[in-house]
């Protein structure tokens, strides 16, 4: 009996700046379930910075070593359900120079957490941020299930 063949690295696509991909999300079997999710995601604004003002929060600095990246994202809703924000607030992976860490939530004003999950036709925008080693590197963020919707890569 021959073995089946390796799995296929998936490569998620990169969003740059002023890009806009069409992701989607699985559904999720949870307290309440997570319907499927289609849209399209533009990333409007990326920042990479050693301190972050926020009006609820106040000054939050980053530890020594490390970066904080702001990222801003516009959601259009293409799909028949509400789309689920939460992937979107929460990177998954931090990849730089062949290490993978997991990035550090920060808090921030005007996150998705605090936006309604949109419509279908609805368009969003929300800001979220994560702490990572100070490096050139990528953010990756997947759904709920761990699957790899887009790639966010960051240059200081």
């Amino acid at each position: 009996m021959t073995p089946p063949p390796p799995p296929t690295a998936y490569a998620p696509p990169k969003l740059a700046l002023g890009q806009t991909i069409h992701i989607s999300t699985s559904p999720a079997e949870m307290a309440n379930p997570v319907p499927a999710g289609i849209a399209d995601v533009t990333l409007m604004d990326l920042d990479v910075t050693k301190s972050l003002r926020t009006e609820f929060y106040g000054v939050i600095k980053a530890d020594p070593g490390e970066q904080i990246v702001v990222w801003t994202i516009k959601v259009k809703n293409t799909g028949p359900n509400q789309f689920d924000l939460y992937p979107l607030t929460d990177a998954k992976r931090w990849t730089s120079s062949g290490h993978v860490t997991q990035p550090q939530d920060v808090p921030i004003d005007d996150s998705f957490v605090n936006q309604p999950e949109p419509r279908p036709g609805q368009t969003v925008t929300g800001r979220d941020a994560a702490s990572v080693p100070d490096q050139d590197g990528t953010l990756e963020f997947s759904d709920r299930l761990g699957v790899p919707m887009f790639e966010i890569a960051v240059t200081r």
